[in-house]
This record gives C-alpha cells, sequence and structure tokens, in this order.
C-alpha cells in the first residue's frame, strides 16, 4: 500500500507539475499577445505622424536646396551683368579712342596736304540757337589763331570762319549762316562771285 501510495504522490505532483507549467506557458503566450496589440496599436496611431514629418522634412530639405541653388544663380546672374556693364565701357572707350585716332590722322594727312600753315583744333561747344549757327574750338590766339581765319574739315571742306578769339578758345561761324557770305570763284568758267549761306 505504501508503495502505491508513493507513485500516487509522484504521479501527482508530476500532474501539478506539468499543470503549472502549461499555465505559465498560457500566460506568457498571453502576455506577448498583449503587448504585440499594444505595440501594433501605438504603431498604428505614430505612423502617420511619423510619415507627416517625414514627408515635410523632405519637403523643407527640398526647398532650401532650391532656395540655395537660387541664391547662387542669382549671385552668378548679378556678377555676369556687371561684367557685361564693363565690358560695354571698355567697347565704348576703345570705339572713342579708335575715332580720335582716326580723326588726328585724317589731320595729320590734311596738314600735309595743305601748303599754308594750319593749326588742328576740335569743337568742344555748339550754338545752333536763332539762327546764328556757331561752334566753339579748344584753340585760341595764344595758338595763333585769329579772326577772319578760314576753318576746314578734316576732308579740305571749308566749314567756316573764325569771328570771336580769346587766348584759349575761338568761335566759329559755320559757312552755311544765313549771315554768312565768302568770295567764291568758278573754276570751269572763271566767274567770281558772292556765296551766301542758305540756314541749315
Amino acid at each position: 500500500m505504501k508503495t502505491i501510495s508513493r507513485q500516487a504522490s509522484s504521479l501527482m505532483l508530476l500532474i501539478g507539475l506539468l499543470f503549472g507549467f502549461f499555465v505559465m506557458i498560457s500566460y506568457q503566450v498571453n502576455r506577448a499577445k498583449t503587448a504585440n496589440t499594444v505595440a501594433g496599436a501605438i504603431q498604428t496611431v505614430v505612423s502617420p505622424a511619423h510619415r507627416l514629418i517625414s514627408e515635410l522634412w523632405t519637403r523643407v530639405s527640398s526647398g532650401w536646396s532650391d532656395y540655395v541653388a537660387l541664391t547662387s544663380q542669382a549671385a552668378a546672374a548679378d556678377a555676369l551683368q556687371q561684367r557685361v556693364i564693363y565690358l560695354e565701357r571698355r567697347i565704348m572707350t576703345l570705339e572713342e579712342t579708335s575715332r580720335e585716332n582716326i580723326r588726328l590722322k585724317e589731320l595729320l594727312n590734311l596738314q600735309d596736304r595743305i601748303a599754308t600753315h594750319s593749326i588742328a583744333s576740335q569743337v568742344i561747344g555748339r550754338d545752333m540757337a536763332h539762327g546764328y549757327e556757331t561752334f566753339t574750338v579748344n584753340r585760341g590766339s595764344r595758338d595763333g589763331i585769329e579772326i577772319g581765319s578760314g576753318v576746314i574739315s578734316t576732308t579740305g571742306v571749308v566749314v567756316g570762319r573764325v569771328i570771336q578769339v580769346s587766348p584759349w578758345t575761338a568761335m566759329v561761324q559755320l559757312i552755311t549762316n544765313s549771315r554768312n557770305a565768302v568770295g567764291a570763284k568758278i573754276v570751269r568758267t572763271l566767274a567770281h562771285g558772292v556765296v551766301h549761306g542758305a540756314g541749315g
């Protein structure tokens, strides 16, 4: 009887241990399911916010990159515009220098062609008001300019005569002035006459 009782006790103990083991396993499984359920719920709530934040960050990063690119392009465009302005001014200066060189060469060639003494000058002022067509040159009495001196262009064409003189400048009346008149001779017929300006 004692042997049977011990066997029964051992069997009951084994059954109790197995039952406890299964209870613990069931508890762990339920706990894991609960944890997974809570984690899934949290992820469901947080996921849209996370996605929104990610999209906002992408847009902000893209916008900042575009802003930096536009700023760089604007700076480059401004530098290019300043360079263009500088080159345009250089071109204008070179063109003016070229015109001045041509004018000086024409004056030198003219002086070589003219037998009498001539003085090169430059126009520094004009007055076409009230039909009194005159211009001022940068040569005067100290350079040998006198009232009544004839004035010709770089091509040798008579353009007027000196009517006023100061030490540094001289005023020239255009030959086209209606108040102006000069003696002339027609080469073909040798006829003499007076040529009057028609104005303009």
